[in-house]
């Protein structure tokens, strides 16, 4: 599926984005290339103008990544920029404000970028440590309403609620990978998240017969949880449940106000 020409294009592109070394360079990387039909650039560039606190122009290209999955489009579904596509749509849901009339199309945001980065997950295991700890954000680090809005109506609706049953395995599973690969800091934070976790699972009346288990045995019953979420999620996908139409995203598009528009999509 993959295209070669594509890719090499890609591979350029994010070579000078890496090589950036102010905001003015990545200005000019910008502006020296048209936007290609691919989900990654789109998430490389807006994370790289996250860095210079540039937040508009991060939207539009987030947008841009985040548009190769609207009406339900899954050529990238499967592959490891699934990756790009989820963070490009967590980054979307918390970096920005919108007013209440978009709720539908936030909830329906939310529950695509939980299901572009479990399809990574569950693609590439611990080599997905990014989409791992970005979705237990997505569960215990997540302020907007509709996130706990999504989880209610698609894992479980109680008093009894307990969301970080959900994000203890996924930290963990972050924590592994990214020790795996020398980022040791980031590993222990992710680390100690899932400690928290623990704490708050353990002190709930419904769970305290977990308190002899291991890490591993938690972080197995949590990602049970965690994919019995993702089949729920993706049960409404199919049938519609979680279609964001072209004119719902033009709306997000114009949510933003300053020249929204900068990135083609799909």
């Amino acid at each position: 599926m993959l295209n070669q020409e594509l890719e090499d294009k890609l591979d350029l592109i994010i070579e000078q984005i890496d090589s950036c070394n102010d905001f003015d360079d990545l200005d000019i990387v910008a502006d020296k290339h048209e936007l290609i039909a691919h989900p990654h650039i789109g998430f490389k560039f807006g994370e790289a103008y996250l860095i210079y606190d540039q937040e508009p122009s991060a939207f539009d290209y987030f947008f841009h990544s985040a548009s190769f999955a609207i009406e339900n489009k899954t050529e990238w579904a499967g592959t490891g920029y699934a990756n790009s596509i989820g963070h490009s749509f967590y980054y979307m849901l918390s970096m920005y404000r919108y007013d209440n009339d978009l709720d539908d199309t936030l909830f329906k945001m939310y529950a695509n970028a939980y299901i572009y980065l479990s399809n990574c997950i569950i693609t590439m295991k611990t080599e997905a440590y990014d989409s791992c700890r970005t979705r237990a954000k997505m569960i215990d680090n997540f302020k907007h309403k509709i996130g706990t809005e999504v989880i209610k109506k698609y894992y479980y609706n109680g008093d009894d609620l307990c969301k970080e049953i959900l994000s203890f395995g996924d930290y963990l599973l972050a924590s592994a990978g990214l020790e795996d690969h020398g980022l040791y800091e980031d590993s222990k934070k992710c680390k100690r998240a899932a400690e928290s976790d623990r704490a708050l699972i353990l002190e709930l009346p419904n769970y305290h017969n977990y308190k002899g288990l291991s890490d591993a045995a938690l972080a197995k019953i949590s990602l049970e949880n965690s994919n019995y979420f993702v089949d729920n999620l993706l049960k409404a996908y199919w049938k519609g449940d979680l279609f964001i139409s072209r004119q719902e995203w033009t709306e997000i598009e114009k949510s933003q106000s300053r020249n929204a528009g900068i990135g083609m999509w799909i």
